[in-house]
């Protein structure tokens, strides 16, 4: 049978498909808060999103119907004090949503009747809530409806409780005490067990009405956030987290026996993101939505484990989705899930994912009852022990148009499908004939193999083609198998040539075909080196693969080209050698100008610390060494400490936002080292340190105020980073002046003219170089150049300030406070000006940076690459170097400049 062996799945072929930009919901201000959560919530009738509100915190409700790009002021859900952090819809009244907020407080909003996000007033009325549940200390980061009892709602704190709530008398009746920041967390599908992940690594099922764990084991060992979804009427729970190598993982528990995971932990990649799962207890589905990345994975349940179907691979990240249940997606497009992602914190897009069948009719094998919208138990019933699985809705009458039709919770369609999927009749029983007897042809001759392999081929038809029609016509999700273009064996069929020059053949159908042994494929060998003929056996007979009358040219012409190829390859060789003599010279050239402006930490260590504290007397040979030692421990411990932040789970984000914080508090001591002679030296040692302590208190202190605990989500939030970025850039102001006020110094800035370079005339000699100079000549000759030139420096110092005061004053303060101030919004014309603006300063600037340092060595730039390609074509300078002429730059003994550096003497020339 034609085709490869699949696993049967109605939903193998199911894809997800985005919307187009207008169908989307644009002119968004998304939330911006850092508290991991999935941003929106989705019913059939309205979308819920986090919003990015000034004055408190706020959510805004839209209807599914009203698409494309929104009006610019909307009414919004008010009421909290501080930003909301998730919201959650009642299952069974689509006009009831319930938030929970930073302020600790829990609100239930209603939608009022036809609303609409069009308005012909000026500023659109907010919505105001109904119900205020209040009971938590700290922030409230999650909550969730019963997905069985009417009026039951789970709302979790940062005060590392869960509050069950019975939103229609307003009182909190349960509590579930966790050790830690609780994470996520699902209910069962009759609403008696709640399952938990928290921060301190560890999966609970709760028996909530007992107010204790049932089951509590230690989930994924990563330290960033896990996610547990429970997976409809299955006694199973699905988990998403991370290894302690930051790799994304995903696990499937028995909520009977959780001891380990179901097959261990699966790894699905190594991106950051927080995976956020979804559960269609229709479809046996799991869909995985990574946080930061566009990519959607879906998995079938099937056989106690995970089978990946397929992929949604957008460029378009998103930061928070939702799915919509499967009462409200649109059964006459073969929609078995739709999802609703946000893009660039700005829109959201709807993605549909589909069944690709060609069928008009009802698909009842691919349309399970849904959950209907009937409580199945209400509010105190559940409260005393009561449970039970909601009454689900028959699909097919909202297919025809009509009112939803309850059916049993247990109830299964019927097997037979309104529209079958078309099956192939058995085909009957073939008689197979006799074998006849065939004379074998002789051997062809040279003559009949210089036909054309794939010409003779082409005549010859797979007979197939009858089983692949069978099959192909089978079902419209049958995967085809790709025809294997193999050579037939002459087991299968013989062909007796009937001319010498065109053979035709004779085909027969042996029932056991006789064994003939065929030689084994051989990989591809040079003629050269393998002159003798291979014989491939065909349905024609065999053929030569190599004909001895086209071997000559073939091997004369191989050779030929192995010859240029050799040529080439020692010529590129000695260029090579060349380079690599030139690029040592180089790296000379740089060790003689000195470490320091090359590496600076290599400079601290050699000239400000070994040559100050420990060897004053040390040679240019020794402060060389010493600068090779510091780079390469350097470099080590950059690379141990890297690896040590991948390993602890810090991304690059993060250490780009905390490193402001750790080492801002030495800008201004720092610079006023440099231009003010009063400055102290204990406000230069003392000040950054007691300004890093103080801003990384600060930091830490804003986030736990704010979040209520400290891990690297919250410490990645705008508020902590900005504060503690701010404290440590303007604490300084402060105590700079005042510790040099009480201890004021006198500093002498001509002291810098006593600094002595080294002596490294046994280095010189060392390498080749004729230096005839000593260190107190080379210096007083570089102090009277500055002595010379001291009205340019001091010019251009006053222009580095005045422009660098400009432009600071100019960005933060004269900018910005006004724009801040007056609440002014770009017009879409004055933001295209400003985007233009900025292009076209970014274009100047990288052409000033780019190109004005390449202008200003323009000369010793065409005398380094003259240099080389003398060396290369063989037409070097000669010359001894002599070091230090009366302009301060190199020349041979010739009188020829070369550029203002030393090097050393090379026989065939000088770079």
């Amino acid at each position: 049978m034609a085709g490869r062996f699949v696993r049967a799945s109605k939903y193998r072929h199911v894809f997800g498909k985005p919307t187009r930009k207008e169908s989307c919901y644009d002119n968004l201000h998304i939330s911006r808060n850092a508290w991991d959560t999935n941003l929106i919530k989705a019913n059939p009738e309205y979308l819920s999103v986090n919003w990015e509100a000034s004055g408190g915190g706020a959510f805004a409700v839209i209807p599914v119907g009203e698409k494309g790009r929104l009006p610019e002021q909307i009414p919004l859900f008010r009421g909290h004090t501080a930003p909301v952090l998730d919201t959650d819809w009642n299952p069974f009244n689509d006009r009831i949503i319930a938030s929970g907020s930073d302020d600790g407080k829990v609100f239930i909003w209603q939608v009022p009747q036809g609303f609409t996000l069009y308005s012909d007033a000026e500023e659109p009325a907010d919505v105001a809530p109904i119900m205020k549940l209040t009971g938590h200390s700290r922030k409230v980061g999650q909550v969730l409806f019963n997905p069985a009892a009417e009026n039951i709602l789970a709302s979790a704190s940062g005060d590392y409780t869960i509050k069950l709530w019975d939103i229609g008398t307003g009182k909190s009746h349960l509590s579930l005490k966790h050790a830690d920041i609780v994470q996520s967390l699902s209910w069962s599908a009759n609403g008696s067990m709640l399952a938990t992940t928290s921060r301190d690594k560890k999966l609970r099922v709760w028996d909530v009405r007992q107010e204790r764990p049932a089951q509590e084991i230690q989930g994924h060992s990563g330290a960033k956030n896990s996610r547990v979804v429970w997976m409809g009427e299955h006694n199973r729970l699905a988990t998403t987290g991370f290894s302690k190598m930051s790799d994304r993982q995903l696990a499937l528990w028995d909520v009977g026996a959780p001891a380990q995971p179901i097959g261990g932990f699966t790894v699905l990649d190594s991106i950051s993101g927080v995976c956020m799962p979804f559960w269609d207890d229709g479809t046996q589905c799991l869909y995985l939505a990574g946080k930061g990345d566009g990519n959607i994975r879906y998995f079938e349940y099937e056989n106690d484990k995970f089978e990946f179907l397929s992929e949604h691979k957008s460029s378009d990240p998103q930061r928070g989705i939702a799915f919509l249940p499967r009462r409200g997606i649109n059964v006459h497009e073969n929609e078995v899930m739709r999802a609703y992602k946000t893009v660039n914190d700005s829109y959201i897009e709807p993605i549909s994912f589909t069944v690709p069948r060609r069928a008009e009719v009802f698909q009842s094998d691919i349309y399970p009852p849904a959950i209907g919208s009937k409580p199945a138990v209400s509010a105190a019933e559940w409260l005393s022990g009561k449970d039970g699985i909601p009454a689900k809705i028959d699909l097919e009458s909202v297919y025809d148009g009509n009112a939803p039709v309850e059916v049993a919770s247990d109830y299964k369609p019927p097997v037979a499908a309104p529209a079958p999927t078309p099956t192939r009749a058995p085909a009957p029983a073939k008689k197979e004939p006799e074998p006849a007897p065939v004379a074998r042809a002789p051997p062809p001759t040279m003559t009949e193999q210089k036909g054309s392999i794939s010409a003779m081929a082409s005549k010859f038809q797979d007979d197939g083609g009858e089983d692949d029609d069978d099959d192909d016509a089978s079902s419209f999700e049958e995967i085809s198998k790709p025809i294997q273009k193999s050579i037939p064996t002459a087991a299968r069929a013989e062909f007796k040539p009937q001319s010498p020059t065109k053979p035709v053949p004779t085909k027969t159908e042996p029932p056991k075909p006789s064994p003939v042994s065929q030689p084994t494929p051989r990989s591809a060998q040079s003629p050269i080196s393998s002159p003798t003929p291979t014989t491939i056996p065909t349905s024609s007979g065999p053929i030569s693969a190599v004909g001895s009358s086209s071997n000559g040219s073939v091997e004369v012409s191989l050779q030929q080209i192995k010859s240029l190829l050799e040529a080439q390859t020692k010529t590129i060789t000695a260029q090579s050698e060349k380079i690599g003599q030139l690029a040592q010279e180089v790296d000379t050239l740089k060790m003689k100008v000195g470490s320091g402006s090359q590496d600076q930490i290599a400079g601290l260590v050699t000239y400000d610390f070994y040559r100050s504290y420990i060897n004053p007397q040390a040679t240019g040979k020794q402060l060389v060494l010493v600068s090779h030692f510091s780079v390469a421990g350097f470099g080590l411990l950059i690379a141990s400490v890297s690896v040590g932040f991948c390993y602890a789970g810090f991304s690059v984000t993060f250490i780009v936002t905390a490193i402001g914080i750790l080492i801002d508090g030495a800008v201004i001591p720092s610079a006023c080292t440099l231009f003010w002679k009063k400055q102290s030296k204990y406000a230069v040692t003392i000040v950054p340190i007691i300004s890093s302590i103080a801003s990384i208190g600060t930091w830490l202190g804003v986030a736990y105020h704010r979040s209520g605990t400290i891990t690297l989500a919250t410490l990645s939030d705008f508020y902590p980073t900005v504060a503690g970025n701010m404290l440590a850039l303007t604490a300084p102001i402060i105590l700079t002046p005042l510790i040099t006020y009480i201890s004021p110094e006198n500093y002498n800035f001509e002291n810098f003219k006593d600094l002595q370079q080294v002596d490294d005339r046994d280095f010189d000699e060392a390498q080749g170089v004729d230096s005839s100079k000593s260190a107190v000549q080379k210096t007083q000759e570089e102090i009277g150049a500055v002595e010379r030139n001291s009205s340019e420096l001091l010019q251009a110092r006053n222009w580095a300030i005045g422009a660098a005061l400009f432009i600071t004053i100019s960005l933060t303060i004269l900018w910005p406070i006004p724009m801040y101030g007056s609440g002014y919004v770009f017009s879409k014309r004055f933001f295209t000006g400003w985007i233009v603006v900025t292009f076209i300063w970014a274009f100047f600037g990288a052409v000033v940076i780019t190109g004005l340092p390449l202008w200003e060595s323009r000369k010793e730039i065409a005398v380094f690459f003259s240099r080389i390609w003398g060396d290369i074509v063989g037409r070097g300078v000669g010359g001894k170097v002599v070091v230090g002429d009366d302009n301060g730059v190199l020349a041979f003994e010739g009188g020829e400049k070369i550029v203002s550096v030393r090097t050393r003497e090379k026989d065939n020339g000088v770079l």
